[in-house]
């Protein structure tokens, strides 16, 4: 990245803008599991379902 101009490196940042708001608008939609929400993936004590 040392090779990248200011102009390339801000544009790159502009970029992620997008991609971070895509990964806050997805992570929304998942149920809080402290909310009564049904949860899938690894158990309360780290466990992977079986």
């Amino acid at each position: 990245m040392a090779e990248l101009t200011e102009e390339e490196l801000a544009e790159m940042l502009r970029g992620l803008n997008p991609c971070v708001d895509a990964i806050q608008t997805a992570g929304s939609d998942v149920p809080d599991p402290s909310k009564g929400g049904s949860m899938t993936g690894p158990t309360a004590d780290d466990t992977p379902p079986t």
